[in-house]
């Protein structure tokens, strides 16, 4: 499997997003000094519109085929796998981007369970999820 492993973080000097992609065993360091807190990796998802979804990002879930329900949630790595944090009766879930038995040798390669749409980020737009975690 061939999938690019790019990182986001915010510069310190202006605060816009700059990037980097990991090549082979270096990585392509960000041109700038970025916030250590707001560094992200992108989930290798685009969003309902072509957008790509990383780490920190606020999406929809959005349900298209009657399962499940819609949410609005944080995406997060958690257990080896990116998903929807959100909150529930108990506490705070994550919500998988693939079917678990869509795994194979550590691996996913099933399909996305579901259709999400990009709202904003937990660092420019906190206030979208507030209500919702």
């Amino acid at each position: 499997m061939n999938r690019e492993i790019i990182f986001r973080g915010k510069s310190t000097n202006n605060g816009k997003w700059v990037y980097a992609k990991l090549h082979g065993f270096g990585m392509d360091l960000f041109n700038e000094c970025v916030q250590e807190n707001t560094v992200g990796q992108f989930t290798g998802l685009h969003d309902k519109n072509g957008k790509e979804i990383y780490e920190g990002d606020i999406v929809e879930q959005i349900v298209t085929n009657g399962y499940g329900y819609g949410f609005i949630g944080e995406v997060s790595f958690d257990n080896g796998v990116f998903g929807i944090k959100h909150k529930t009766y108990k506490g705070y879930i994550v919500s998988s981007f693939v079917y678990s038995s869509d795994w194979n040798d550590g691996h996913a390669h099933g399909t996305v369970l579901y259709e999400y749409e990009l709202k904003g980020n937990i660092y420019d737009n906190p206030e979208l999820i507030k209500e919702e975690l």
